[in-house]
């Protein structure tokens, strides 16, 4: 099991690392099984 810190470390690393759309959750309606964003957003 992680640790709450251990956690930090991954999600940062992946927002680093990952091609996600800043902001996108602004305008998420909860329907990812029908956006195309979905593989890009962090929600």
């Amino acid at each position: 099991m992680l640790t709450p810190s251990e956690m930090k470390d991954r999600t940062l690393k992946l927002v680093n690392e990952g091609n996600f759309i800043e902001g996108i959750y602004n305008y998420c309606d909860r329907w990812c099984e029908k956006c195309s964003f979905t593989a890009r957003c962090l929600n």
